[in-house]
């Protein structure tokens, strides 16, 4: 077993090779079974604790895009012109 950081929080990972290509699979997930558009969420916050009394299956929420803001750009190159 290994772990991996996402930058907020650490998880119980192991790698498999499919291809010839390193997959990354992530414990929690493959001890609930979870299929896609399912998350996995720790009850007691602790990434590392793998209990299935500790995780439960949740479906996965769609994430809203924030807005972007457009900027007007200048299409002509040509020096002297903006």
């Amino acid at each position: 077993m290994a772990t991996v950081n996402d930058g907020e929080q650490v998880y119980a990972v192991r790698y498999e090779y499919v291809n010839g290509r390193r997959q990354v699979i992530y414990m929690d997930r493959e001890i609930m079974r979870a299929k896609p558009g399912q998350d996995v969420i720790h009850l007691n916050g602790d990434t590392l604790d793998n209990r299935v009394a500790n995780l439960l299956l949740v479906p996965k929420k769609p994430t809203k895009r924030k807005p972007t803001k457009r900027v007007k750009r200048c299409h002509d190159r040509r020096p002297g012109k903006l």
